[in-house]
This record gives structure tokens, C-alpha cells and sequence, in this order.
């Protein structure tokens, strides 16, 4: 069991946070509560401060368990930027595959998550991974 402290505050420039437990291929977006069997709010401080309010948890997650806490990017303010810097990913993820290895899940368990948790996000790999398939259906059909 890893024993750590999170807090929501939001980032500069309103980037708000966010975070996840990931065990194996389950998902599940933190939400201040304890998910039985993954994380444990041992603690929980409010600090009321008008826009910079926010909560600092004690946190205990279960072994096996990987918690990832970010916020939206700073340059686009985008979840799937802020997803590279919380996860030390070499770029912003563009496509699922990139969203699954910077989980570290299965791309099923990728795209199922994210299509819940940020449906804009789904819409633009889609979006993208569509154009690659067009591209490339374009040039084999040149060869």
C-alpha cells in the first residue's frame, strides 16, 4: 500500500485537476472518495480560499495500483496534454495507441475509458485516427 498526499487544487491559468487509479486495464477517475478495493481517502483537508480553494487528501492505494493526478495542459489545456506531463510521455498522445501506452492499459481499455471521461478528447483521436486510415487506404491505392 503506497501512503501519499494529492491535493485538487487547480493549476495556473484555471487548468483544472484531475486523477485516476489504473489497475491493470480498470480505470477509474478519482473523484474525492474512496473506490473500494483501489484507494482509501485516509484524510482530507478543505482550504476555502474564493478560486483557489481546494482539498489536500491522504491517500492510500492498494498494491498493484497506480494513481495518476495531473491537470489540463498548459499550452492547449487539454486533457491528453496534461495526460503526457503527468505521465512523463514523450508528446502529447494523438492517436489510442499513444493514450494506451501512456496509461499503460489496453488500447479497449483506453478508448472505453476516455470515451466516458472525456468524450472531446475521444472525438479527436477518432478524428485523427480516421484521417491515418484515409491516408493510408490513399496511398496504397496510388501503389
Amino acid at each position: 500500500m503506497i501512503d501519499f498526499f494529492w491535493s485538487d487544487r487547480q493549476g495556473h491559468r484555471d487548468r483544472r485537476a484531475w486523477a485516476l487509479v489504473v489497475r491493470g486495464d480498470e480505470i477509474r477517475p478519482f473523484v474525492g472518495a474512496t473506490i473500494p478495493g483501489l484507494i482509501v481517502v485516509v484524510s482530507r483537508e478543505s482550504r476555502k480560499d474564493g478560486k483557489w480553494s481546494h482539498s489536500t487528501y491522504r491517500l492510500a492505494v492498494a498494491a498493484g495500483a497506480r494513481f495518476i493526478g495531473g491537470h489540463q495542459g498548459w499550452e492547449t489545456g487539454t486533457w491528453l496534454e496534461g495526460l503526457a506531463a503527468a505521465t512523463g510521455a514523450p508528446g502529447t498522445p494523438g492517436t489510442w495507441d499513444e493514450v494506451a501506452a501512456a496509461l499503460r492499459v489496453s488500447r479497449g481499455a483506453a478508448a472505453g475509458f476516455v470515451r466516458v471521461f472525456r468524450p472531446g478528447a475521444a472525438d479527436d483521436l477518432d478524428a485523427v485516427e480516421g484521417a491515418l486510415r484515409d491516408l493510408a487506404a490513399d496511398v496504397g491505392a496510388r501503389s
